[in-house]
């Protein structure tokens, strides 16, 4: 009877056993479940409708600035740059005249797209220096299509209709 005994009390035990690490994995599987529970009801990050900022640089991987938004003269502003940190396009606002677009290499000028004092558009075209070679636009007193051409110097070469 002893034999019986024995074998009904290691039954008991291995049940016993088991039964706490039944009571353990469904203990830590409430565990996780209220966890999730509780970080999906933490409030979402909201996303702004205006993000503000005196400028906006965006950077290469070695930190070099690639792009530039930015204002100057309280006028909106886009510059790209190049490898060296020199201005490559200029997109912006002057006090003067208003939009430009300027394209530029070695810190020089080489196409610039812009509106006059007046209000007319006008392309100009530039040397190697940065100096002005041919001027697309309106002609002095806004009316008509001119061309004109420079010298070095910077005055008037041509200029098509004559002034």
């Amino acid at each position: 009877m002893l034999g019986v005994c024995n074998g009904f009390e290691q039954r008991m035990d291995r049940l016993e056993r088991d039964n706490r690490y039944l009571k353990r994995v469904l203990l830590g599987c409430l565990l996780s479940a209220g966890a999730m529970v509780a970080m999906g009801q933490a409030p979402r990050p909201a996303i702004p409708d205006v993000l503000r900022a005196r400028a906006f640089e965006i950077v290469d991987q070695s930190g070099r600035r690639a792009i530039k938004l930015s204002t100057d003269n309280g006028n909106g502003v886009i510059g790209t740059y190049g490898k060296k940190g020199d201005l490559l396009l200029f997109i912006g606002g002057t006090s003067e005249s208003g939009g430009v677009l300027e394209v530029a290499k070695n810190a020089h000028p080489l196409v610039r797209l812009k509106s006059t004092e007046n209000g007319e558009g006008a392309v100009i075209t530039f040397d190697k220096r940065g100096e002005g070679l041919v001027e697309v636009g309106a002609d002095k007193n806004g009316g008509e299509g001119a061309i004109f051409a420079f010298t070095r110097a910077g005055g008037v070469r041509a200029a098509w209709p004559a002034q």
